[in-house]
């Protein structure tokens, strides 16, 4: 079962988001945005986990959540992985509670090992993806960097939540389903 661990900021911060990408749509032409429905932050991608080692990931989500208590998490800034010259992915980034939201990454990180669920393949950054560049050939660096230099403060919600989640793929887009909620003390 295709998973992985996730938050998902709540509806009344995911409407700026949108909004933000209607009015990125014209200066960041080849982008296929992410649909609101799964606009999210991922900490970790498993890929496929089978039920035992879907058991003791929730085991380890409930144990670090259970450490932590909840905190606001404000998202800011626009930025590319992986260049302006050859972006593959836009997303959000985040400013206050960054710190702590890193935090909780490497804590889930390192009980995952613990727990002999393979080691994530780069280390977590806190960001929402906004969409991946399917072309970027009309794309005009200079123009898509003003623009997004710009975004400031786009909205703060308090994480309480912390979920794992199956990946459903299909030729209409991914479907998320949860599959274990852990919150935060």
């Amino acid at each position: 079962m295709r998973s992985f661990v996730a938050v998902f900021p709540p509806q009344v911060v995911l409407d700026s988001v949108l909004q933000l990408q209607r009015s990125l749509s014209i200066t960041l032409p080849g982008v296929r945005w992410v649909a609101p429905a799964n606009l999210h932050f991922t900490l970790r991608f498993f890929g496929d986990l089978g039920p035992e080692e879907r058991a003791s990931a929730a085991r380890v989500i409930d144990t670090v959540a259970r450490e932590r208590q909840p905190f606001d998490v404000e998202l800011h800034g626009v930025g590319v992985f992986s260049s302006w010259k050859h972006p593959r992915v836009v997303w959000v980034g985040c400013g206050e509670g960054s710190e702590a939201f890193a935090d909780l990454g490497r804590a889930l990180e390192l009980g995952f090992r613990d727990a002999g669920l393979r080691k994530a393949d780069k280390p977590f950054k806190p960001h929402l993806t906004l969409g991946r560049w399917r072309d970027f050939g009309a794309l005009i660096p200079e123009a898509s960097i003003a623009a997004c230099e710009k975004i400031g403060r786009l909205g703060t919600f308090t994480l309480n939540e912390v979920g794992l989640i199956q990946s459903k793929l299909s030729p209409k887009g991914s479907t998320y389903v949860p599959l274990h909620r852990g919150r935060l003390a």
